[in-house]
């Protein structure tokens, strides 16, 4: 599941928001981490916003 998440493209991230978010809470905690590492901002914006939704 971390792999179709991280690999996946913002546009595919937003149209599947809600599946998204349900994943989330799923992951480990060193792996959110991930998400929010590194990334450029809007996709950094993505995940913190389905992290903070849940």
């Amino acid at each position: 599941m971390h792999r179709i998440l991280a690999n996946a493209e913002l546009p595919q991230l937003r149209t599947h928001r809600s599946t998204a978010a349900r994943l989330a809470p799923l992951l480990p905690t060193k792996l959110k981490a991930t998400y929010l590492v590194g990334v450029d901002g809007e996709r950094q914006r993505f995940w913190i916003e389905v992290f903070t939704s849940g």
